[in-house]
């Protein structure tokens, strides 16, 4: 058996709990590298950081010789007046500010500028009376403090994890720290970029600074530290992954355990009916979710509904049985007459009458019950159009006003004077009306009434039938419109006792209702349908 054949790998548990699993394991390396990527930019940032801080110690070495660390302060450009700096720049022309620094006292207050114009360094001070002083500045003479410098700042991190470099526009080295080992010696500096990372182990973060005068100042940092607290973070999340893993499969199992519980119970429930045939099995509402609590509910009404469509198919089985036992009774004797002994042809034609319309009477019942179902479980499609019940009333008055004077009753006919539009199955009203005409005129006396009415009010459309015959006894109210049940009034008339089951599935698969009132002195058949 292969892994896929296995049973439990094709349930929803084990897919959810698949699914949640790869899910926070999903969840967890997105986290990861956010985080990942979060840490190492911030340790560059702060590498970048302690870089430009070297690079400003270098320069000043680089341009003051520390000359001015002593007696003078140093401040922004900003704050050197203009007219000392437009005096400076008239001295030099295009001259460019790098540093200043101010010296004061009650009988000494100055400025001096640290600037480059040409390539070439100067140092200019504004004395009193406007006169401009001017040194051209000597880099070369700072070299020894620029080492020193080095060899300072390499001490405070160590020659494996700092190297400086001051370089000829040309690639050559004028001062340098010891390279560490990990560092490519022959690498040249990449002016495309301030900052840049050298692959290596560990990697260098390089600054690189092109000066005033076309050296170039390279200051790396060793990323050791950076790459041994990425790894340790890798680690701790490698370690952790499996732990995760094992959680979201937990949490899966059991929350598809927890929403799937209805369903299991349905599965028991259908396995259960499946088995004995019992119907009256029923699924208890646990609050499993609005979901599974309404398929549970659907479930239950569907098995109730099962449970009454058979209950209901017995006894119409029984009715059947029952209603046709007689007729075909009947017809056996009329057979075994037949074949008993020569018999008259007038006789034989007869009994030939007899089975047609015992046969007549069986086709009729069987399609009326045909229809009922059908009508019933929405087997059968219902064309809607739009009715005027004041033209389909009138029609069955010409229609029954006959029979009902041959019969000595009187039939009357009340309408509004306004249409009352309906959207029903033409044929399938008619068939209501007609069902409930015939009855009228079937038991009511010579000499009796009908009423045939029409009204509207509150939504609804009304028929009431009303008629003055024998009436239905209060105990057989409640059982008329079940198939096959038959008055005792009515025993002795004609009929199978389904015309008004049919009427009342009608009116229900036209969303209406049917109500009864009957006494001694008539009864009141009263159909409510939606008005348009």
């Amino acid at each position: 058996m292969s892994w896929n054949d296995r049973k439990i790998f094709q349930t929803v548990k084990f897919r959810v709990a698949l699914w949640y699993a790869v899910l926070f394991a999903l969840s967890a390396a997105i986290s990861f590298l956010l985080v990942f990527i979060y840490l190492k930019n911030s340790m560059l940032r702060q590498t970048d950081h302690k870089l430009t801080s070297y690079a400003d110690r270098v320069l000043y070495d680089y341009l003051t010789n520390n000359k001015f660390k002593r007696f003078d302060r140093e401040v922004s450009l900003e704050k050197v007046p203009t007219e000392a700096m437009d005096a400076m720049q008239r001295r030099i022309p295009n001259l460019k500010p790098l540093l200043a620094f101010e010296r004061g006292g009650r009988k000494l207050h100055y400025y001096t500028v640290i600037g480059y114009a040409d390539e070439k360094l100067y140092e200019l001070r504004l004395e009193s009376g406007g006169t401009v002083f001017t040194r051209l500045v000597q880099t070369a003479d700072h070299l020894p403090l620029v080492r020193k410098g080095f060899q300072n700042m390499v001490a405070e991190e160590g020659s494996s994890n700092l190297f400086f470099r001051l370089l000829t526009p040309q690639g050559r080295v004028i001062a340098q720290s010891p390279l560490p080992q990990a560092f490519p010696e022959n690498i040249m500096p990449d002016l495309s970029s301030r900052f840049y990372t050298v692959s290596g182990n560990p990697p260098f973060r390089v600054m690189t600074e092109r000066l005033f005068d076309g050296n170039v100042l390279e200051i790396g940092r060793s990323l050791h530290y950076m790459q041994r607290r990425l790894e340790l973070y890798s680690l701790i999340f490698f370690s952790t992954i499996g732990t995760i893993l094992c959680l979201g499969t937990l949490c899966g199992w059991l929350i598809a355990r927890k929403f799937i519980a209805g369903v299991e119970r349905l599965n028991a429930a259908a396995q259960h009916i499946i088995q004995s045939g019992d119907f009256s099995k029923r699924v208890p509402v646990e609050h499993d979710g609005v979901e599974i609590d309404d398929l549970v509910r659907a479930f239950n009404s569907m098995n109730a509904n099962t449970e009454k469509l058979i209950t209901e198919l017995q006894h119409i089985t029984d009715d059947i049985a029952h209603d046709l036992r007689t007729p075909l009774t009947r017809m056996r004797g009329m057979a075994e007459v037949t074949v008993s002994g020569p018999q008259e042809l007038a006789h034989y034609r007869e009994m030939a009458c007899d089975v047609a319309e015992e046969c007549t009477k069986m086709v009729a019942m069987i399609n009326t019950m045909l229809e009922i179902t059908r009508t019933e479980s929405n087997l059968e499609t219902i064309s809607e159009s739009k009715l005027s019940l004041n033209e389909l009333l009138e029609q069955a008055y010409d229609l029954y006003q006959l029979l009902a004077e041959e019969k000595g009753q009187t039939f009357s006919l009340n309408l509004p004077e306004e249409s009352v539009m309906i959207s029903a199955d033409k044929i399938k009203i008619q068939r209501i009306v007609a069902n409930l005409l015939d009855n009228a005129i079937k038991f009511t006396p010579a000499g009796g009434f009908i009423t045939l009415d029409l009204s509207a009010r509150d939504g609804m459309a009304e028929i009431r039938i009303c008629d003055t015959g024998c009436g239905i006894p209060e105990k057989d109210l409640e059982n008329i419109f079940k198939r096959f049940y038959r008055a005792d009034s009515s025993r002795t008339l004609p009929g199978n006792g389904l015309g008004l089951s049919l009427v009342h599935a009608i009116v229900e698969a036209h969303h209406g209702k049917i109500h009864v009132a009957s006494s001694e002195k008539g009864s009141i058949f009263t159909v409510c349908l939606p008005l348009c």
